[in-house]
């Protein structure tokens, strides 16, 4: 049994106490590692939709794998919100759907005017509906024919919210588009500028709006023409040049006309933004070194800015080194020698490369690994699929090194280090193990793990071995062992 099971759920359990109900919402959490993935027995989701925490029954109700036998089960449950994710989730049957779009709750005819595979047939009768959070769900919908859009369109809910959906929306055509850019609300305008299919003679009108968020929508839209960036750089509202300097699309040339904005955000903005030029950059550091910004506070934000930028280049290196700014020049010397700035991924295989000694190319991903914020966008993961390579790559050749360096550090740590680092470590190795191809070896170093997220995630990996499939199905905690007992099984009667 591993030290962290206090909370253990053996096949000798009586049943749920009753005071799992009043389980603190970190718990939960950690359930949502077994609800949340594809290869979750349906026996142990049948379980937990029976739960006294009405949170874990929720979660449930949004699994990937729910089946329409529990989604019915929990289309019944007492819980308004349970009953909320269950109308849902993508799985749910259309049939199941029809009844409730007569529900009385709001809640509930909502989550049928957003679902994904909502029939045409009702979302045609939840554009009439008396709630406006029903109609503007309907607009909403990606799915929803241009037909109803158009009637939303002129939907009368003083504050737009209806509207404000339509101008989001997608599917919306431009006929449609170009009547809601004149609209009353600011709310409705501004969906307009900040939807991708609104062309830029639409997008030069929205610019000239008198509402600072209506243009700062504008200078948001990924779709904006350079022409429109340019002119909106110049504007009396720093929210707007902030959004022009984050826009991948703005031009060097546009971008340098924000090198001297007396704003600091938007400096920082522009030191940040890959398409602003070396020269800039250079442009940048030399600007700091004017006598009115002799304060290092005033300095700093922008010089780590620059620090972070994802094309950084040794000439910019030089210049932050010579500049006796100490720190900032270590930190982005160490972003270089890991492989974290110019040709990120030339870089990183060089930091693992083949000539290399073995025990240095694992010190080097493991010190990718300590800046794995950089690594790995949390809302996107843009990284995972190359550093999975080079993960793979090193532990194959050095595995046992970076094992005492790796999982020392982040799978077995003292209770008194398990602090917001190791936190941090155990969500990369959650991001990064579906994914990674895991050897005997390792596989063995998880199913010892203290963490009983990763023994479960070994246990629905499909290269885990048998062997330690059979060591797991004798773990300390309930979850592992079910897991682990129906894919071994699963897998026996495959052959």
């Amino acid at each position: 049994m591993n030290e962290d099971d206090s909370q253990d759920w053996s096949d000798e359990d009586e049943g749920w106490d009753d005071e799992d109900e009043d389980d603190s919402q970190d718990g939960v959490d950690e359930m949502a590692v077994v609800t949340r993935q594809e290869r979750t027995p349906v026996p142990l989701l049948a379980e937990l939709a029976v739960h006294p925490n009405y949170r874990l029954r929720a979660l449930v109700a949004e699994s990937p794998t729910l089946s329409p036998e529990l989604a019915r089960q929990l289309l019944s449950d007492p819980d308004i919100s349970v009953r909320y994710s269950a109308a849902t989730n993508p799985k749910t049957p259309i049939e199941l759907l029809i009844s409730l779009a007569d529900e009385e709750e709001e809640l509930l005819r909502r989550a049928v005017a957003s679902h994904a595979n909502v029939p045409d047939a009702l979302l045609r009768k939840l554009t009439t509906d008396n709630e406006h959070t029903v109609r503007g769900a309907v607009a909403r919908n990606p799915r929803v024919p241009e037909d109803i859009l158009l009637q939303l369109a002129s939907d009368s809910y003083i504050y737009g919210y209806v509207r404000e959906g339509v101008g989001e929306n997608p599917r919306t055509p431009v006929m449609i588009l170009c009547k809601l850019a004149s609209d009353s609300e600011t709310g409705v305008r501004c969906a307009v500028a900040k939807n991708v299919h609104t062309p830029n003679t639409l997008l030069e009108q929205l610019a000239l709006d008198d509402e600072p968020r209506v243009r700062w929508s504008v200078a948001e839209n990924p779709t904006v023409s350079e022409t429109i960036l340019r002119q909106l750089a110049s504007d009396a509202h720093f929210t707007v040049r902030i959004a022009v300097a984050r826009n991948p699309k703005a031009s060097a040339v546009t971008l340098s006309q924000l090198l001297h904005d007396y704003d600091e955000a938007v400096q920082w903005w522009v030191a940040r933004n890959p398409a602003v030029s070396e020269e800039a950059l250079l442009q940048m550091l030399s600007d700091l070194k004017k006598p009115s910004l002799s304060s290092y506070s005033q300095k700093e934000p922008v010089l780590r800015s620059i620090c972070w930028h994802p094309c950084l280049t040794h000439k910019v290196l030089e210049e932050l080194k010579a500049n006796a700014y100490e720190v900032i020049g270590l930190i982005a010397k160490k972003r270089l020698e890991l492989g974290l700035a110019a040709d990120r991924n030339q870089h990183q295989e060089a930091a693992a490369g083949d000539g290399m000694d073995q025990h240095i190319a694992s010190l080097n991903v493991y010190h990718m690994l300590l800046a794995w914020e950089e690594l790995i966008d949390p809302a996107t993961h843009s990284q995972t699929g190359h550093f999975k390579h080079l993960l793979d790559k090193v532990s194959k050749k050095a595995p046992a090194f970076l094992s005492a360096r790796f999982l020392g550090r982040w799978m077995q740590p003292p209770w008194h280090e398990r602090n917001e680092k190791e936190q941090r470590g155990r969500e990369l190795l959650s991001a990064l193990l579906p994914y990674w191809e895991l050897l005997p070896y390792w596989q063995n170093i998880l199913a010892d793990s203290s963490y009983w997220e990763l023994r479960y995630w070994l246990a629905l990996k499909p290269e885990t071995s048998l062997s330690v499939l059979a060591k797991l199905t004798r773990d300390g905690h309930h979850f592992v062992q079910s897991a682990a007992h129906y894919w071994l099984r699963h897998r026996a009667e495959e052959g």
